[in-house]
């Protein structure tokens, strides 16, 4: 009788060491999951996409209205496009920025945008839009 017992904690030991292997490799996993790297993002390939579009529906907005940009109208434009790529660059996660690029008209990120570009433009004197 002394040999069944045996064997049958030889086969709890046995099946409990295999579930601590396993709940252990599921730990692994998950934890490697969620500390596998984020998306990187082109820093500059982004920032250049950025101010190209902000200027071009900034330049489109002034032509709707029957006007246009002089000289230094568009080098302050061109500051604050820029200080909105650099500040979104630093506010956003890739998976953000990748999201947003995805879906570039989620209401939810434009407001965040909308709220960096008038910090931007805030803090860059603007001139009129007519020279």
């Amino acid at each position: 009788m002394s040999g069944t017992v045996t064997r049958n904690r030889a086969a709890w030991v046995v099946v409990a060491v295999a579930i601590v292997v396993v709940a252990a490799s599921a730990i692994g996993w998950f934890t490697y999951r969620q500390e596998a790297p984020q998306p990187s993002i082109d820093a500059a390939a982004y920032k250049s996409g950025f101010l190209d579009n902000c200027l071009k529906q900034a330049n489109t907005a002034a032509l709707q209205q029957g006007k246009s940009y002089n000289e230094e109208q568009k080098r302050i434009l061109q500051q604050v496009c820029s200080c909105g790529a650099d500040r979104t660059l630093q506010q956003f996660t890739p998976q953000e920025i990748a999201a947003f690029q995805a879906n570039p008209n989620d209401g939810v990120m434009l407001e965040r945008i909308k709220g960096i570009m008038q910090g931007c433009a805030s803090a860059t004197t603007m001139p009129a839009t007519n020279p």
